[in-house]
């Protein structure tokens, strides 16, 4: 029997279905009730461990309490209901093992588009990487073309400067050379002026004296 203020759920039908009796929300005699009725949500229900494998094999939860006793009895007139219309057990496991294929392959679909999208995204992060090494070697190239640019323009520069340094050296000892040689020269052109500037040729004296860099003077003086 059930203990105090609870009910017994049994099997009426072995292989038809399973139903609940007992009321334990049912009235009891004045000396038990004690003037007090006790709620059918706080009613609890004891269950065999029969009926637990049962409503375990239909997929039910059993009621834990004399309110969910209408409740569970509808999900199991239910249960039966559908039991009477379902395909046979041949065919009800060929639909779920459909069912199962279906959703292992779409699974595995998911799997295989998420690895080829991670592998799209890791590639293209490759060739991010591989354009941003790139663009790095091109500025360093163009870097260092530019300073041996400059460094090839400012000795450019300094041959330059240097070249024209020694232009003005030469054309400053050269200037010096021709000062040395004009002041050496008069004495020298004079002396042989004079040394051809008189000559006597029977009582003839001839004499001849520069008087431009193109001209000369010449006189005969008889004696």
């Amino acid at each position: 029997g059930a203990p105090e203020g609870g009910v017994l759920i049994g099997r009426k039908h072995q292989q038809e279905e399973a139903f609940f009796v007992g009321g334990g929300g049912g009235k009891k005699g004045k000396k038990g009730k004690k003037g007090k009725e006790a709620s059918a949500a706080t009613v609890k229900v004891t269950h065999t461990p029969e009926v637990f494998a049962n409503f375990d094999k239909l997929g039910l939860k059993p009621p834990l309490t004399a309110a969910e006793c209408e409740v569970a009895i509808g999900e199991v007139m239910a249960k039966k209901a559908w039991y009477k219309t379902a395909p046979p057990k041949a065919e009800l496991k060929r639909q779920q093992e459909e069912e199962k294929r279906r959703a292992e392959e779409a699974a595995a679909e998911a799997a295989k588009k998420a690895e080829e999208e991670a592998k799209k995204a890791e590639e293209e992060m490759r060739a991010a990487e591989e354009e941003e090494r790139r663009a790095m070697a091109e500025a360093a190239a163009a870097e260092k073309a530019a300073a041996a640019k400059a460094a090839a323009a400012a000795k450019a520069a300094a041959a330059e400067k240097a070249a024209a340094k020694s232009a003005s050296s030469a054309a400053a000892a050269g200037s010096k050379a021709a000062k040395a040689t004009d002041a050496s020269a008069p004495p020298k052109a004079a002396a042989a002026a004079n040394s051809a500037s008189k000559s006597s040729t029977g009582g003839c004296t001839l004499s001849i004296q520069p008087i431009s860099e193109t001209g000369v003077l010449v006189s005969i003086t008889t004696n």
